[in-house]
């Protein structure tokens, strides 16, 4: 059973609402672990590379 939720979570969009969902419980150990599900079932080097951000428009201060 865990193999067939980590292959949903390997897609970017059911990886977010599911953690979403488990934030949304408002208890810490369930957001704990689906975020550890997630992780596990796309590999920990996908938590570990830097997140590319888009510059942002406008005056800087």
């Amino acid at each position: 059973m865990k193999e067939e939720l980590y292959e949903d979570l390997r897609d970017p969009s059911y990886g977010a609402a599911y953690i979403n969902e488990a934030l949304l419980e408002g208890d810490e150990v369930v957001f704990k672990t689906a975020v550890a599900d997630v992780i596990r079932a796309r590999g920990v080097g996908f938590a570990t590379r830097p997140i590319e951000t888009k510059p942002r428009s406008g005056p800087t201060r």
